[in-house]
Parts: C-alpha cells; structure tokens; sequence
C-alpha cells in the first residue's frame, strides 16, 4: 500500500476545474478513502489552480519514492478529466498496485 506521505490533490480552486465538478471528485475521494480504512496513510488535499485545466477536474498524486539513502525523491503524477468512477481506479489500481492509469495521465512536457 502506499507510503504515510501519499498526497491526493484536488484542484478544486481553479474556474475550470471547479466548474467540472471537482468538488464533487475530492469529496467521493475523501469518502472512499475513510471507508476503506485508508486515511491513515492517504491524505486528500484541496489545492488551488495545478495549471493544468484543460484536463479538468485534475487530481495529481504526490508521493515520496523509497530510496536507500537518506533522501528520498519526490514523485508526482497528474491525472485529467477525474470523475467519481475514476477515483475508485485511482486508489485500487495506482495507490493499491502502482499501476499508472493511462487514460486519465496528464503527459507533462513543454506546454505553450
């Protein structure tokens, strides 16, 4: 399962990502999350713009990896167009199994 540092965020502040629902996203993730038992080691957090908003509602996963040494990475993946649905593939599949749900990534490279 993922580490006590795994952080949910839910852009919740942005127009674009507010006008689509997200609310409604970062809600159902904090309820799955306690019904499962999983608040302990997953934290849902809002967040303002990720300036990514095309791809609204954006929910981006900001984890530490496990390294041997002393510092750890931080690692961050961003998903687009999250809807209630997702959110239980989002926990089950990348959280739960690590396992990146390619449809809903948001490929991060040079944006215009």
């Amino acid at each position: 399962m993922g580490s006590a540092c795994t952080k949910l965020l839910v852009c919740t502040r942005g127009k674009h990502c507010s006008a689509r629902d997200s609310q409604d996203v970062l809600t159902f993730l904090r309820k799955t999350i306690e019904k499962a038992q999983l608040d302990y080691v997953l934290k849902v957090k809002k967040t303002d713009c990720l300036g990514l908003c095309k791809h609204g509602p954006v929910v981006q996963i900001d984890a530490k990896s496990k390294s041997k040494g002393r510092t750890k990475e931080k690692v961050s993946v961003s998903y687009g167009g999250v809807t209630e649905v997702d959110c239980i593939d989002i926990i089950e599949r990348h959280i739960s199994r690590s396992k990146p749900i390619k449809r809903l990534l948001i490929k991060r490279g040079k944006q215009k």
